[in-house]
């Protein structure tokens, strides 16, 4: 569900900038990755079923694991809009308060 949000980010950041996306090569990685990891992760979902513990360990370490390209992405973002001229309208608006949303979410744990 929250990759075509990080499409929509990726596709109005440098729509809405002079500069190109940062690191380009590394953010399409790290949205493979997370695509990948994303069909390993849904077990931490399953909170009230008795997953033993062997399972609930695996799963936890997966989601811990796959905020790693989550940090690339974001990085690659934030240096996409330091260095530009950007055109300040409703979609850049959304963009960025996305970014500060799941940053928000990412320290916060919720």
């Amino acid at each position: 569900m929250i990759i075509p949000t990080f499409g929509f980010v990726n596709m109005v950041l440098p729509s809405r900038n002079i500069r190109r996306i940062a690191s380009k090569q590394h953010l399409i990685w790290a949205v493979y990755i997370m695509a990948y990891m994303g069909f390993a992760v849904w077990g931490h979902h399953m909170y009230l079923v008795g997953l033993d513990h062997r399972s609930r360990s695996l799963y936890s370490t997966i989601t811990i694991m796959i905020s790693l390209p989550a940090t690339i992405k974001l990085v690659n973002w934030t240096l996409t809009l330091l260095n530009g001229a950007l055109r300040i309208d409703v979609p850049l608006a959304f963009s960025v308060c996305y970014i500060l949303v799941f940053i928000t979410g990412g320290f916060t744990g919720m």
